[in-house]
């Protein structure tokens, strides 16, 4: 996480101070195009507004809020170039960002584990990470294969990052997006990408009990270890994820719905697996 200084207000109505002058003309184009399309004006509440609008009045709190009417603007940039063609079909489905950010010492660990606690039960968890640059928990509401809400909480040097982003979007594209995008809490959701989230796959879903469900992982979680648990927090079997793809026999499992936790180091994927 970047260090700040002092607690600011950043919206569409000033100077867009967090690029950097020193990127490439298309950088800054991708960037433009994207802050201009989180303009749609969002029906509910997100995840900030609803669990951490105290931190909200904090004076010495970064509040990056970015919303209004202005995400026509993007289709009005014309272009060949592949990367901001995507760029354009990605913000066409983002209604809202928004992110708080306190540094400068002012939340503990704890605080983290405070702000988990508050989203554990209206988010699916995604992907938890613990690296060398601090602790990051990826949760989404979802329905029918379609990300309403992306929810981001992190934890590095006494700095707490909360980031939301709503719309209508496509998981693979979050990840992939947000890698190249030149704004300050963006960057973090490249991690996904790079911890290979997209990647995991389980199939056929739903599925019957009498079928086995095929599991693909990425080259980096071989060796890892995969545990099916159902709602209430209880394993029901677990196994070593020896290659990419495996078929995981499910007949002695009841039907219901269930999450494949999948962790090696110190990573940890999940996904929702319905077995009828």
């Amino acid at each position: 996480m970047k260090s700040h200084k002092s607690a600011h207000f950043l919206t569409l109505g000033g100077a867009p101070k967090y690029i950097n002058t020193t990127h490439t003309m298309k950088t800054l184009m991708i960037t433009l195009c994207t802050v201009f399309s989180l303009g749609m004006v969002h029906a509910q509440q997100n995840a900030i507004e609803k669990y951490f609008a105290n931190y909200l009045a904090m004076e010495d709190i970064t509040k990056i809020s970015v919303n209004g009417k202005v995400f026509q603007l993007a289709s009005y940039i014309e272009t060949d170039d592949k990367d901001l063609e995507e760029m354009n079909d990605f913000a066409s489905t983002i209604e809202s960002f928004q992110m708080i950010l306190g540094d400068n010492g002012i939340f503990s660990k704890s605080e983290y584990s405070s702000a988990l606690r508050k989203v554990e039960n209206g988010y699916e968890e995604l992907m938890s990470i613990q690296d060398k640059e601090g602790d990051f928990n990826f949760r989404i509401k979802e329905q029918n294969g379609i990300v309403e809400e992306l929810l981001m909480v992190g934890y590095s040097e006494n700095s707490l990052m909360i980031l939301s982003l709503t719309g209508r979007m496509n998981l693979k594209q979050i990840s992939k997006m947000g890698a190249k995008i030149q704004m300050e809490g963006f960057e973090s959701l490249g991690k996904m990408t790079e911890n290979g989230a997209d990647k995991i796959k389980c199939y056929p879903n739903p599925v019957q009990s009498t079928s086995p469900v095929t599991i693909e992982v990425p080259e980096n979680f071989i060796g890892g270890d995969a545990s099916l648990v159902d709602m209430k927090g209880k394993t029901v079997m677990s196994y070593r994820m020896s290659t990419r793809k495996q078929e995981l026999r499910l007949d002695r499992v009841n039907a219901g719905a269930y999450l494949l936790v999948f962790k090696k180091n110190d990573i940890s994927i999940t996904k929702k697996l319905e077995i009828q």
